[in-house]
């Protein structure tokens, strides 16, 4: 199951803030499967994902697990690929098409071992370097895949994230067009392990939310998801990085 237009264009990605209670993923170690819970006032999901659902899509950096009917599709980051490597954290990518009107429903979330509020750091900065990607609708109904390079720079000591992604590319789902994109920034505040603020791309064309946190013992790791919005464009995605 891809993402296409099934002959008509799709309503405009929904924009899930994807770091709440509402949203969550949790792995249970005898199974080795995942559940995956989403809810707001647009959608609605509670689904596990078993060993047997892996898609032979899958490879060495993603993992792709296909639901019951091939209705749903979520797509995980393998925490431990190469580029990243990765040990706190990892980022999936949820799509249900089974609304009306062949519509699609898409998200992410952004999940692992947290970082105790008691072992945050109290003072000084700390860098995290990593990489983003996303989902990108136009006023068209064409739908895009985004990614890109990003860092975010979090100064303990005033409590606050400040990220810039950059390098953004956006590939064309129906056409495999590959094409720029608009690299965009986020300041946000912490609160205990978690972060939550602004997003906004660089033109000043598109505006959102950033909702992240902490991963590892000690803040070793970062995770965000992001949303941005504004005339013929909507768009949402995820970050993680390392130190």
């Amino acid at each position: 199951m891809g993402i296409t237009a099934q002959g008509r264009a799709f309503s405009p990605v929904r924009n899930i803030e994807g770091f709440n209670e509402n949203n969550s993923v949790t792995y249970d170690v005898e199974t080795d499967s995942f559940r995956l819970r989403i809810a707001n006032a647009l959608t609605s999901l509670d689904e596990t994902f078993l060993p047997t659902d892996i898609d032979p899509r899958s490879d060495a950096s993603l993992t792709v697990y296909e639901g019951a009917g091939g209705d749903r599709m979520y797509v995980m980051l393998n925490a431990q690929e190469a580029i990243l490597n990765l040990n706190y954290v990892t980022f999936g990518n949820w799509i249900d098409t089974t609304g009306d009107n062949n519509d699609l429903a898409t998200g992410y979330v952004v999940f692992g071992v947290r970082t105790p509020v008691s072992a945050m750091p109290g003072s000084g900065t700390a860098s995290y370097a990593g990489q983003t990607a996303g989902t990108m609708v136009d006023a068209k109904g064409n739908v895009y895949t985004v990614s890109g390079f990003g860092t975010l720079t979090a100064n303990f000591t005033a409590g606050t994230v400040n990220g810039d992604f950059n390098r953004m590319g956006a590939l064309a789902v129906q056409t495999a067009t590959v094409v720029p994109w608009r690299d965009f920034t986020t300041t946000a505040d912490i609160s205990g392990s978690s972060f939550t603020g602004s997003a906004a791309t660089k033109d000043g064309k598109l505006t959102g939310t950033t909702r992240g946190g902490f991963f590892g013992p000690v803040a070793e790791e970062i995770g965000a998801v992001w949303t941005l919005s504004g005339p013929g464009e909507n768009a949402t995605g995820a970050f993680v990085g390392k130190k």
